[in-house]
């Protein structure tokens, strides 16, 4: 079957839930050009490559600097390319409303988490949300509920790991030389917002670090009212990044597999990566991704979101068939 990867969504019907439609992902998306690449980088291309060969998910890592949000891979800063500058959100926000304006029938998930914290600490999610959510209002769907595909369409769906902090303040700043001005700088109050489940993303707050070697099982996270603490939804998390390759795939990813049915509910996410073993993200991948590759995969089950490093169209294409 031929398909256009950089607008595949625009064949599904849009009475779907997006949690029944298998979407490719990427693990730590900005971190193609980064310091210690051995150890950091965990994609070899930018995020508008990404979309355009398939990619609906981001995982966005960020920290709040006094110049802006920067990309981070935990305490490390991504940069625009191998000798460029630090790369700040702007840029990433920019190609992502590109892409959707050139393909409106396309919707674009974005797990925003706070990788690094800065010190002293900055009003991460206060500041996020006045620079980049409050005027581009139709650019996002930022309600605590997983959509049907035909009211995200041509919008960032917001995923939210990062905290709220709705005691402190938006902190201003002026956004760095490199990158164009995308957005008005931050107000110096947050009366503006009053945070509840129609502004705030699909709740994941309470997804933690699944870094235990002995456990291969996934998470089953509820996803709960920010105003009232109520059960909305449940998301199934499986991100066992401590295993080995051989480990991850064998006692892993495998018996993931093996174990599909037929759809659920749930929102299923399976990352595919992992940073045990002896070896850098970008062999842990090549073992991983090239098994399942070769992995036949049944239409009749339903396996989720899958999160890759080193993402390429061949293994985009192979989710995206999925659904057809």
């Amino acid at each position: 079957m031929n398909i256009n990867l950089d607008r595949w969504m625009e064949a599904l019907p849009g009475d779907i839930s997006v949690s029944a439609v298998s979407i490719p992902g990427t693990h730590n998306s900005a971190s193609a050009s980064i310091p210690l690449g051995l150890v950091c980088r965990c994609q070899d291309t930018t995020i508008q490559k990404q979309l355009e060969f398939g990619v609906r998910m981001l995982d966005i890592r960020l920290e709040l600097c006094p110049k802006g949000f920067k990309a981070v891979h935990s305490t490390v800063d991504c940069r625009q390319s191998r000798f460029g500058g630090r790369l700040y959100f702007d840029e990433t926000f920019s190609s992502i409303k590109s892409f959707l304006r050139e393909n409106p029938s396309e919707s674009v998930f974005m797990l925003l988490s706070e990788d690094d914290k800065s010190d002293p600490p900055l009003p991460f999610w206060d500041t996020f949300y006045h620079k980049y959510i409050m005027p581009f209002k139709d650019v996002w769907f930022c309600e605590n509920r997983i959509p049907l595909l035909s009211e995200c369409r041509g919008r960032i769906v917001l995923m939210r790991r990062a905290p709220l902090a709705l005691s402190a303040p938006p902190s201003p700043f002026t956004s760095p030389a490199s990158s164009a001005p995308s957005s008005p700088p931050a107000p110096p109050s947050p009366t503006a917002a009053v945070y509840d489940d129609k502004n705030t993303g699909l709740n994941l707050e309470s997804w933690g670090k699944m870094g235990c070697k002995k456990v291969h099982s996934p998470v089953f996270l509820d996803i709960t009212s920010v105003t009232n603490g109520s059960v909305l939804d449940t998301a199934k998390i499986q991100d066992r990044y401590t295993h080995s390759p051989k480990s991850k795939w064998h006692n892993v990813i495998s018996p993931m597999l093996d174990s599909a049915g037929s759809f659920g509910g749930a929102l299923t996410l399976n990352y595919m990566s992992t940073a045990g073993g002896f070896f850098s993200p970008y062999f842990n991948a090549r073992y991983i991704n090239s098994r399942f590759s070769r992995r036949t995969l049944n239409k009749q089950n339903f396996y989720g979101w899958f999160v890759f490093d080193f993402a390429c169209a061949d293994l985009c294409k192979k989710i995206i068939l999925l659904n057809f």
